[in-house]
């Protein structure tokens, strides 16, 4: 099985609707942070700030071309090694579904949507504070505890600690790879 990553840059569309440029594997954070619109979230109070930076939904956007060794393949897979959390996949405008787990590989049969030039892929990552809101009436700068929900729903491991100085940040988008594969049984894998 052949392996195509659709690791590297990738474009990330913020709540304001403007765009920054960043590499997957990555994160929110890592867009912003590179991109300069954003301070070092361990430092000082900047906490507060990063972490209200996750009540937005970001949009990851990434134009491939289908590889020529693969385009007459019977069965073509896009592949997401792990999303971070709550989001919604679509290919060339069409919604392949949506993810609630970064511990699972989502994979989407694809043959029929690739296009051999231009393909459009985006993930659209919801905010993990929004479900948290809903489970909790507390906003994050009132109650220490409710970073720990968000985090706890965003899937990372974090430390909480209820206000003693230990960070709990929810990530979003990808610390694992994206890329699509095929093989002897003409078997197309994208795996992000």
């Amino acid at each position: 099985m052949e392996n195509r990553s659709l690791n590297g840059s990738w474009n990330m569309i913020c709540g304001d609707g403007h765009a920054v440029t960043g590499q997957i594997p990555g994160s929110v954070y890592s867009f912003l942070l590179n991109a300069g619109e954003m301070e070092d979230p361990y430092y000082r109070d900047n906490e507060r700030r990063a972490l209200s930076l996750m009540e937005e939904d970001y949009t990851f956007v990434r134009t491939f071309d289908l590889p020529d060794d693969i385009a007459g393949c019977a069965h073509q897979v896009l592949r997401f090694d792990g999303i971070d959390t709550l989001s919604d996949v679509y290919l060339n405008g069409v919604k392949l579904g949506s993810t609630d787990n970064m511990h699972l590989a989502w994979e989407y049969p694809v043959r029929e949507l690739l296009k051999e030039k231009a393909n459009v892929l985006t993930v659209t990552t919801h905010s993990p504070c929004d479900l948290s809101g809903r489970r909790m009436q507390n906003t994050i700068s009132e109650d220490p505890m409710r970073q720990c929900e968000v985090s706890r729903i965003s899937g990372k491991h974090t430390a909480c600690s209820g206000g003693t100085g230990v960070h709990a940040f929810p990530t979003r988008a990808s610390g694992r790879t994206f890329s699509f594969s095929a093989g002897m049984m003409c078997a197309f894998l994208i795996s992000v």
